[in-house]
């Protein structure tokens, strides 16, 4: 079904290093913990990895080979951004 109505949670921001926002498309094939977890490896793994390569590697893993023989998952819009938030010295 498609709707023009986004899903939306509120919620206080606190201790957090990056936000994810992604396409229906990537939730259809990982869950939030898994997208975290992901791009959380890397940016601990190398802090100074460029996003649009972990946004690849993610994309590459989860992008369906041939859209004419799978069963639609990893065919939808798989739009994504992370953006990382820079702490401020208190």
């Amino acid at each position: 079904m498609i709707t023009a109505a986004p899903e939306i949670t509120s919620t206080e921001i606190k201790d957090v290093d990056f936000i994810f926002l992604g396409c229906d498309g990537v939730y259809d094939c990982l869950s939030n913990q898994e997208i975290v977890d992901f791009i959380n490896v890397r940016l601990k793994k190398n802090p100074n990895i460029k996003l649009t390569k972990i946004l690849e590697e993610m994309l590459d893993q989860i992008l369906a080979p041939d859209i004419y023989t799978e069963t639609g998952v990893g065919c939808d819009n798989m739009s994504s951004v992370i953006v990382v938030l820079k702490k401020t010295k208190k």
